[in-house]
């Protein structure tokens, strides 16, 4: 009753924002909301919503939790492998 679809998307755009953030893991379920509001919302023309949707990547055993894959920091290549962009869209 307390889940929050605006609440929980806009702090996914702010990490996204952040530009460090390759992927955020977390449940298919929450992912399916997510999108589902984006869309009843008007928001699949907002950059950052879009950028945001592509980075969530549904995962299973994450419904208590979220994962947040970084990028690697600048000059940190000989320590820090980036792992491939997502792929292309939303995945909604």
């Amino acid at each position: 009753n307390s889940y929050d679809p605006q609440g929980n998307l806009d702090l996914f755009k702010m990490i996204v924002a952040s530009k460090h953030v390759n992927r955020i893991f977390l449940s298919p379920t929450m992912k399916k909301n997510l999108c589902k509001h984006a869309k009843s919302s008007g928001l699949m023309e907002d950059e950052l919503t879009l950028e945001t949707l592509h980075r969530l990547r549904p995962l299973e055993k994450h419904t208590t939790h979220f994962h947040i894959r970084m990028i690697c920091p600048v000059g940190s290549q000989a320590v820090c492998d980036d792992q491939e962009e997502p792929p292309a869209g939303t995945g909604c």
